[in-house]
C-alpha cells in the first residue's frame, strides 16, 4: 500500500474564536454533536450519576424498537398507581402503543413506562434486561437501568456523556425525533381525553429547540437531555443534577452554535486519484469518494487527510467497488474516514499470442 498525505485548512479563520464564560451549574455536563458523537464541551461528563426520568430515552427506544405502535393494548394491573409522574391509567383501559408513547415523552408517565415495559417484553424483569443488552451494544460502559423509568437511583446510573451518545442514538429513528418534538398531544379514551404538554422548555424557547427529555428525582436533581439544529449541525446536550437546567442547556446549545459548524471534508463521486490499472482495457480510472463527510469543527482547526490506496492495482475492477481508503486526522487522532471508489469498471485485457 501506499500512503498519500495531503494537509489542508478546514476552517474559515486562522485562530480560534475565544470561547465565552458560561457560569455552568451543572454537577456534570456533555454537549456533543449528534451525527458524528464528537465532545464539543464536557464537565465530569464521565462520571456515574443517576439520571431520573431522562431513563425514559432508553425505553423509548426500545418500544420504538420492539413494538407495534398502532396496536391497542389492555393496560396490565402491574403499571397502575405507580408513584411519581402519571398519566392516570386504569386497570383494564385500551390505548395504543403510541398513545403510551407520547404519555411516556410528554407528560413523564411513570405508569406508561410500566406499561410499555410489560407489553414490549412480557415483564418490566425482561424489559429492564433488554435495557442494558442494548446499553452493552451501544458501548455504554458506564450504564446500568433498574427500572424502565428513573425512580431508583440504587444500581441504576449513566453518565453526561454516556446520555448524549444514546440520545443521538435515539434521535436517528424518525418515529422517536417526531415525539420528542412535539409540544401537545391528545389522548382520547372511555376515561376522556387526557391533555400532554411537553415539559422541555428548550422546545419553545430555543432556536432550532427539537427534543429531548426532562427529569427530576431529590436524589437525582434536575436532569435535562435537549437538541437543537441550526444549519445542517444538530447538536445534543446533557445537564446532570443542574438547578439551572434549561438557562444552561440553552446556553450550551448556543455557544456550540457560536464555535463550531459543519465542514464538509470529502464530497460524494469527487476524484481524488487518479491510478493506473494493470492488464485493463483501460489504463487508468478514477478513484472517487464513497459518500460525503461532514465534520465539526471550530474556527482555526485543521484537519489532516491521508489517502491510503494499493501501490498495484490490477484488472478487473468493477465501478462502486472499494479500491482504497481516506483517513482524517484532528490534533493526531483519526476523526473519521471515507471509503474510496472505482469511477467506473475496467475490464480485464485479453493478449492474443498466435500467430
Amino acid at each position: 500500500m501506499k500512503r498519500i498525505t495531503a494537509i489542508f485548512l478546514a476552517a474559515f479563520l486562522l485562530f480560534a474564536m475565544p470561547s465565552k464564560a458560561l457560569g455552568i451549574s451543572a454537577s456534570a455536563y456533555a454537549v456533543i454533536e449528534q451525527s458524528t458523537g464528537r465532545l464539543l464541551y464536557g464537565k465530569n461528563e464521565n462520571k456515574k450519576m443517576t439520571m431520573a426520568s431522562t431513563t425514559k430515552v432508553m425505553t423509548a427506544l426500545l418500544v420504538i424498537e420492539n413494538l407495534d405502535l398502532d396496536k391497542e393494548y389492555e393496560i396490565p394491573s402491574e403499571a397502575v398507581g405507580i408513584e411519581g409522574s402519571s398519566i392516570y391509567l386504569t386497570k383494564g383501559e385500551r390505548l395504543t402503543g403510541r398513545e403510551l408513547l407520547y404519555g411516556l415523552m410528554l407528560a413523564s408517565g411513570n405508569d406508561a413506562a410500566y406499561a410499555l415495559a410489560i407489553l414490549t417484553a412480557g415483564s418490566t424483569e425482561a424489559f429492564i434486561e433488554k435495557m442494558n443488552a442494548k446499553a452493552n451494544l451501544m458501548g455504554l460502559k458506564n450504564t446500568h437501568f433498574a427500572d424502565p423509568c428513573g425512580l431508583k437511583s440504587k444500581n441504576h446510573y449513566t453518565t453526561a456523556l454516556d446520555l448524549a451518545q444514546l440520545c443521538a442514538y435515539a434521535m436517528n429513528l424518525p418515529t422517536f425525533a417526531q415525539v420528542v418534538s412535539t409540544q401537545n398531544y391528545q389522548i382520547s379514551g372511555k376515561n376522556g381525553v387526557r391533555y400532554l404538554h411537553n415539559k422541555n422548555r428548550v422546545l419553545g424557547e430555543l432556536q432550532g429547540g427539537n427534543g429531548i427529555k426532562t427529569g427530576y428525582t431529590t436524589a437525582a436533581g434536575r436532569c435535562l437531555c435537549s437538541s437543537a439544529t441550526r444549519n445542517g449541525m444538530q447538536l445534543i446536550c446533557v445537564v446532570l443534577n443542574d438547578y439551572a437546567w434549561f438557562e444552561d442547556s440553552k446556553a450550551l446549545l448556543n455557544k456550540g452554535f457560536e464555535e463550531y459548524s459543519m465542514v464538509q471534508l470529502a464530497e460524494k463521486n469527487k476524484i481524488c486519484a487518479s491510478c493506473d490499472i494493470f492488464g485493463g482495457k483501460m489504463k487508468k480510472c478514477d478513484i472517487i469518494y464513497g459518500k460525503d463527510v461532514f465534520y465539526p469543527l471550530k474556527k482555526g482547526e485543521r484537519v489532516i487527510g491521508k489517502t491510503l490506496l494499493p501501490e498495484r492495482i490490477n484488472a478487473p475492477v468493477n465501478k462502486g467497488d472499494v479500491a482504497g481508503n481516506q483517513y482524517y486526522y484532528l490534533n493526531g487522532e483519526k476523526i473519521t474516514q471515507a471509503d474510496l471508489v472505482y469511477s467506473e469498471s475496467v475490464k480485464k485485457k485479453f493478449f492474443n499470442f498466435l500467430r
